[in-house]
């Protein structure tokens, strides 16, 4: 199905289910709700998501009491917003991305939460089971089937045994996916996957020239130090000097260096969310009680030019599939 006529229809559904005055089982003759969305950083998975809420929240009248709460990647100016909204009056607080769901999820434990974009909750400790939480907190996870993931990779490369992954310490988001990696791989035979922790993206270059011996692919994972443009530069030249594609789940990489890029529609899951805000608020459901959403589809990227620069023909059937294709006309 076209993502753009999905989103479409997500809109369409949740404007017609805008709530009537004096409904709401939570909140009796409450019109206006007070909600705080806080992003740790300016990822574009997050602004993606933030723009899907705002859509959502907005078809069905309830986006007026939106605020922004922008961390820029700072704990402490994090918690420090969080109180100052709390203090304003808070009815829902919305968290984008991992980092922030766990900053909120250990600090209120009171106010309704709905997290969204977060890879996998379980693991990051948000929510103890994906059944639901039995707590003050709901949400989707961007998980991706990994097990379709890899197969898109080695489609690309059906010589592919050896992947490389990069990941920056501590990082819980690109953990969780390489974990759900390892799971898919025992379906997948004669496939090694292969961890490269990169402690300064700053340097990422010359850490990965000497970790290229026997590797026949990178895989990008949802890194954030990686994927920015110093550091996915240096990845891309040091890729492009072996001749070794570079893979990733990280809508980023997608026409910068990726020859597949395999990721979900963030849009879509901040729509998602905007559902879950509304059943809360406006129906009185009780976020524990809600089990973990996950995106059912994923969204491919391939890159023709990527493939041409190191000379990877790639197959007909990989094309086709693709949701969107990069350097599809050959510049004179």
């Amino acid at each position: 199905m076209n993502v753009g006529f999905l989103i479409s229809l997500v809109l369409l559904i949740l404007q017609g289910s805008s709530f009537v005055a004096g409904q709401s089982p939570a909140a009796p003759g409450k019109t206006k709700w007070r909600i705080a969305v806080l992003m740790w950083h300016e990822s574009p998975n997050d602004i993606a998501a933030l723009d899907g809420l705002k859509r959502g929240l907005k078809a069905m009248g309830m986006g007026e009491g939106l605020v922004e709460l922008r961390a820029k990647g700072n704990k402490v100016k994090a918690k420090k917003l969080l109180v100052q909204a709390k203090k304003k009056g808070v009815d829902l607080f919305v968290a984008l991305g991992t980092k922030s769901a766990q900053i909120i999820q250990a600090w209120e434990k009171k106010i309704p939460i709905v997290f969204t974009a977060v890879t996998n909750p379980v693991l990051s400790r948000i929510t103890s089971s994906w059944t639901g939480s039995k707590k003050n907190i709901a949400g989707n996870s961007n998980w991706l089937d990994r097990k379709e993931m890899l197969r898109a990779f080695r489609l690309a490369l059906p010589s592919l045994k050896n992947l490389l992954v990069l990941k920056s310490p501590g990082n819980s988001v690109s953990s969780a996916e390489i974990s759900e990696a390892r799971k898919a791989m025992k379906a997948l035979p004669n496939l090694m996957l292969t961890e490269l922790e990169i402690r300064d993206a700053r340097t990422v270059g010359k850490t990965l020239g000497k970790n290229l011996a026997g590797v026949d692919a990178i895989w990008i994972p949802i890194d954030f130090p990686l994927y920015q443009e110093a550091a996915l530069s240096q990845i891309v030249q040091e890729a492009g000097r072996e001749r070794i594609p570079i893979f990733s789940s990280t809508l980023r990489c997608a026409g910068r260096g990726a020859i597949v890029v395999s990721a979900v529609d963030y849009q879509l899951l901040g729509l998602k969310a905007s559902a879950l805000v509304r059943d809360i608020l406006v129906h009185g459901v009780n976020p524990g009680s809600i089990p973990i959403g996950r995106m059912k589809s994923f969204r491919l990227f391939v890159d023709l030019g990527a493939a041409r620069r190191i000379n990877l023909k790639l197959p007909f059937e990989l094309i086709l599939g693709a949701h969107r294709l990069f350097g599809a006309e050959v510049k004179k």
